[in-house]
């Protein structure tokens, strides 16, 4: 997980430097389905153990 919130980190850093590359190599949709990836990752392992959790 920490390698892909890594990528996910330079893939920002990237598109801000160079917004229209990025576009242009899909790397916005990229970026997006990372994220999305990340955040169920987090919620199946970490998230339903939490402090608030109810289980």
């Amino acid at each position: 997980m920490m390698k892909l919130g890594e990528a996910v980190n330079a893939a920002h850093h990237l598109a801000a430097v160079a917004p229209e590359e990025a576009r242009a190599v899909g790397l916005d949709d990229m970026v997006d389905r990372w994220e999305r990836e990340l955040a169920v990752f987090y919620w199946r392992t970490v998230g339903p153990r939490g402090e608030k959790s109810h289980r």
